[in-house]
């Protein structure tokens, strides 16, 4: 068996990314009137299907946040650009040549957190009416779009964008291709044109969940954590049975460390879909992060890979310092509190690697061993330690001619001669178990052992009657 270590978390971490930007790429029938688009909605509903996976999606963390090549605007030439925007907002014509302009002054760049927000007040004030367009307008629309759809597949991202604009320019409200433009302009790092784009979506179509999912991870590239978490958990309260909102939110909370409710959103997706590969996947990491083992079952939802390894091992440690001060380097970034369990990737000298949220991203820390209590394995081991070995017992008038006690990889196991055990139990320095006594019938009793100064003392309750004893063992 080999250890949750640290590059298991490093790549569950990697794989958190991998899958949450599976975005909600949409490639259905492009000339269908937003009356019709509604009445398939309708019949979809129900089914609570998965869909819509990016055929582009970014493959891990690494890729997710590598953004090459964005430059920080000065606050000053910032406020120009958004002001322009606005005058070009305010003018009602939607996705209009001056608004693309603006935007295009703001590719492969980075804003400060207020300015983000600016940025997407903008985007409020854009109206786009939801009605059909003209026939010729709409079978260009539906051929521009169809081309970005192949764009996008081959990976010629300039291209798409090319082709998504010039689909929106003849039909704005054609939401399937503000979204995919969206995804589009990620993969260039215009990710401030990604945010504006969906913005504007969820702004003028509050039911196009697929937007407000992609617009999370938008923001979530941007540095702009609270305000995606805030998104993904608006859309899970309304879509409560919607499988890739609960999913989208369980990855949040995840990345949080708040894993109790990570595994309810993770039910939550579950339920309609219980085969949702992405859901398993994460609801067995989520397990392991949280310092339970998983199942063989379990296992099964993780790459093939890892499944042939077999099912790791979980090292965790108590926090019994009041606090106890992680570093990153040479600086103090988090201060975990007392109480605080943590899955234990790496050990070296007097220190312990684990991993950790921090503002919401998971960071990999060291804390001093000598903060930290033993795992559950060591505590169990030196609770055991008092009761191995081969005991004679005498209760009442009857004497117990052997009780044997083992550690059975940190839990106890107790063996009697022709009786039958079982539900051991050691919880707070007593050892309990029940016991199938032959020479008593087959009646059941409950023994409870304890450690005194004078050796091991205990208790002996007969359940056919009621009936209490106390007594002692003498080891062999």
């Amino acid at each position: 068996m080999r250890l949750f270590t640290a590059e298991w978390n490093k790549r569950c971490f990697l794989l958190f990314f991998g899958v949450l930007v599976a975005f909600v790429f949409w490639m259905r029938p492009p000339g269908a009137s937003a009356a019709n688009e509604k009445e398939e909605g309708k019949k979809d509903a129900p089914e609570y299907k998965v869909f819509g996976r990016d055929p582009k999606a970014y493959e891990d963390a690494a890729a997710m946040l590598s953004i090459p090549g964005q430059r920080r605007l000065e606050d000053e030439a910032a406020g120009t650009i958004l002001a322009a925007l606005e005058t070009a907002i305010a003018k009602g014509e939607p996705w209009s040549p001056a608004i693309w302009m603006q935007l295009d002054n703001l590719r492969s760049a980075r804003l400060s957190p207020l300015q983000v927000q600016s940025l997407q007040h903008a985007a409020q004030k854009m109206g786009v009416t939801d009605k059909d367009p003209l026939p010729e307008k709409a079978s260009a629309a539906k051929q521009a779009f169809e081309e970005g759809n192949r764009h996008y597949e081959a990976g010629r991202f300039d291209q798409a964008i090319a082709s998504y604009r010039s689909a929106v320019s003849h039909h704005p409200a054609y939401w399937d291709a503000c979204n995919n433009l969206a995804l589009s302009e990620m993969h260039r790092n215009n990710d401030l044109a990604a945010a504006f784009i969906l913005s504007s979506l969820t702004r003028n179509n509050p039911k196009y969940a697929g937007a407000a999912i992609n617009l999370s991870v938008c923001l979530e590239r941007l540095g702009q954590g609270a305000a995606a978490y805030a998104i993904a958990a608006t859309l899970a309260l309304k879509q409560d049975r919607m499988p890739m909102a609960q999913y989208n939110m369980a990855w949040f909370e995840n990345s949080r460390g708040n894993y109790a409710s990570s595994s309810d959103h993770l039910l939550n997706a579950l339920s309609p879909v219980p085969d949702y590969p992405v859901a398993l996947w994460l609801q067995s990491i989520n397990t392991m992060e949280s310092g339970r083992n998983i199942t063989a079952d379990e296992l099964k939802a993780l790459p093939q890979r890892d499944q042939l390894q077999g099912v790791p091992g979980i090292v965790d440690r108590p926090v019994k310092a009041a606090v106890a001060d992680a570093y990153s380097g040479k600086d103090v970034v988090a201060r975990i509190p007392k109480g605080s369990r943590l899955v234990i990737s790496r050990e070296t000298g007097g220190w312990c690697g684990f991993f950790w949220p921090v503002e919401g991203v998971k960071r990999f820390l060291w804390v001093r061993k000598t903060n930290l209590g033993s795992t559950r394995m060591e505590l169990a081991a030196e609770g055991i330690q008092p009761f191995l070995g081969r005991w004679t017992g005498k209760w009442g008038k009857f004497t117990e001619p052997e009780i044997r006690i083992q550690d059975a990889d940190g839990k106890p196991r107790v063996t009697m001669q022709e009786d039958k055990v079982r539900d051991e139990k050691l919880e707070n320095g007593s050892l309990s178990f029940w016991a199938k006594k032959k020479d008593f019938g087959g009646d059941w009793f409950r023994y409870s052992l304890r450690v005194t100064p004078d050796g091991l003392e205990m208790d002996v309750y007969m359940t056919k009657n009621n009936q209490k004893f106390t007594g002692k063992l003498t080891e062999q």
